[in-house]
Order: structure tokens, then C-alpha cells, then sequence
């Protein structure tokens, strides 16, 4: 009696085939949690009141929240590769932009714009994971993108 061979699936396993979009949630929450830090530091050092520099950090998490209900409607109408791109692009101009008008209202409307782009980057990218992924391979999907998830917010918290 003869064994036969194991069937291979004709995709390549999930680490390589999603390894660009693995990389992109990696740097996307590093620059993120440094963001976030640096933007504190730097609103401190430009003389701003406490209280305006927690209404502004205060307004990426309203801008979270809208993302989060608008990303969906974004993904049906162009898919999930155009949504990931324009939210990336418009979020990364975002970023660049604190250091053009400092002033509080300008940071606001910022953070605000900057908050709504990552909600729907990590819809986008989480809708694009669970689509492109069998079944049986959904729980190792979600649990390396999980993992690259933490590890890249802990390397953006860490002090030297």
C-alpha cells in the first residue's frame, strides 16, 4: 500500500502571503503611538494650557469614532486597496501638517481629521484580513496581526 502524498494548498502560507499588509500595521501603529507622544511633548513646549492639550489629544478619539461608522460605506463604494490608500495618505499629510500651523484650533481640526483615518485604516485592514482569509486560517491570521499590533504599540511607548 502506497501512501499519498499530502495536498498542498496552492496558496502560500498566511505570514508570507499578508506579510505586506503585517508590515504596514506594524510602522502605521508605530508612527501612530509616536505620534500621539510627540504631538503632548511638543503642545507642552509651545506654552499650551492643560486643558487644550486634552481637548486636542481629546479629538482623535471623537475623529476615532466617526471613522469607525464611515469606513465601511468607503470600502463598499471603492475597496478595501483604495480606502487603505487614501485614509494612509491623507492621514500621513495630517501628520506633517502640526508642524505648518501650530496653534490649537489648527491641531484640532487635525487630530480630529487624523483620529478618523486611523479608525478607518484599522477597519479597512482588519475587513481586508477576515476577506482574505479561509476559515481555517482565520485564527492564526487574526492572531499574528495581533501580535504585530502590540508589539509595534509597546516599541512606541518604551523610554529610553
Amino acid at each position: 500500500m502506497v501512501a499519498e502524498p499530502a495536498v498542498q494548498s496552492p496558496l502560500p502560507p498566511p505570514l508570507v502571503r499578508l506579510s505586506a499588509l503585517f508590515l504596514a500595521v506594524g510602522l502605521l501603529v508605530l508612527g501612530n503611538g509616536l505620534s500621539g507622544t510627540l504631538l503632548g511633548v511638543r503642545a507642552t513646549l509651545e506654552g499650551m494650557d492643560s486643558l487644550v492639550i486634552g481637548a486636542v489629544m481629546a479629538a482623535y478619539f471623537v475623529g476615532f469614532v466617526l471613522g469607525s461608522c464611515c469606513a465601511p460605506g468607503l470600502i463598499d463604494s471603492v475597496g478595501h486597496i483604495r480606502s487603505f490608500a487614501v485614509l494612509a495618505s491623507i492621514s500621513s499629510a495630517f501628520a506633517i501638517v502640526y508642524a505648518i500651523f501650530v496653534w490649537p484650533e489648527a491641531w484640532f481640526f487635525i487630530r480630529f481629521v487624523y483620529g478618523a483615518c486611523y479608525a478607518g485604516l484599522v477597519v479597512v485592514i482588519e475587513s481586508w484580513l477576515n476577506a482574505s482569509t479561509a476559515r481555517s486560517e482565520r485564527g492564526q491570521v487574526l492572531a499574528i496581526y495581533n501580535i504585530v499590533l502590540v508589539a509595534a504599540w509597546v516599541a512606541s511607548r518604551v523610554r529610553r
